[in-house]
């Protein structure tokens, strides 16, 4: 509609933005198919910061949705494990998490790293159960 009645800066801004949305799409894809697939059994070293930006990718719609705030880590660290599995643990957490909370969930991710080990931590303000 834009390109006939001539408006080309239009037109080019909805290009770029269909370009921008078919990306996300691929990227979604991509990660429902490394989640859905069977893990690999193969550990690996893989950034906490690369697996939780594919819970967060996955998780995206519905953090919006429920208008959640996730606090990121300000660190990251490579750790030694399945990262399909990781990713696993760290969608379960926050489906949990807004589950019990819904609107208004503040999740803050905390990464604590010793020479030893490396310590992941997901708090949220949902009710606490006794």
């Amino acid at each position: 509609m834009f390109l006939a009645r001539g408006n080309l800066k239009g037109a080019s801004e909805n290009f770029a933005l269909i370009g921008q949305l078919c990306a996300r799409i691929g990227a979604i894809t991509g990660e429902l198919r490394g989640f859905a697939r069977k893990a690999t059994g193969t550990i690996t070293a893989i950034s906490m910061k690369q697996v939780l930006d594919g819970a967060l990718l996955l998780m995206r719609d519905r953090i919006k949705t429920a208008e959640a705030l996730v606090n990121e880590p300000k660190t990251d660290v490579l750790v030694q494990a399945e990262a399909v599995r990781l990713e696993q643990v760290l969608v379960n957490l926050m489906q949990n998490a807004l589950d019990a909370r819904g609107q208004g969930l503040v999740i803050d991710i905390d990464l604590m790293v010793t020479p030893s080990f490396a310590e992941f931590e997901m708090r949220d303000n949902g009710p606490r159960l006794t």
